[in-house]
């Protein structure tokens, strides 16, 4: 069905793709690959960048966790309606103008 170079090439998108690699940055890392002056260390410095990305939204990721559970934590547990909602009002303030 496919030869063995497309059978590679496949490989090498899925596990970019795995390791978050955009297609656009896919496409860099193939031509990257099929030249014959690319170096190591340019395949390395976008690697390198990617966990930069990734790290900045494990950062972002972190701070709105924290918020999230801060919300939670303004509003106590029980059925009443959204009139008295703590997050309703914690929201509604967020970006309100002091």
């Amino acid at each position: 069905m496919y030869a063995d170079a497309e059978l590679t090439i496949i490989r090498f998108i899925l596990g970019a793709k795995a390791c978050g690699f955009t297609l656009r940055e896919i496409r860099e890392l193939v031509d990257l690959k099929t030249s014959s002056d690319a170096r190591c260390a340019e395949v390395r410095e976008r690697t390198e960048d990617k966990l930069l990305e990734v790290e900045k939204k494990l950062a972002n990721l972190k701070t709105l966790r924290k918020q999230l559970k801060q919300l939670i934590r303004d509003c106590p547990p029980g059925d009443r309606g959204v009139d008295g909602c703590n997050i309703i009002r914690d929201l509604e303030q967020k970006n309100s103008p002091s």
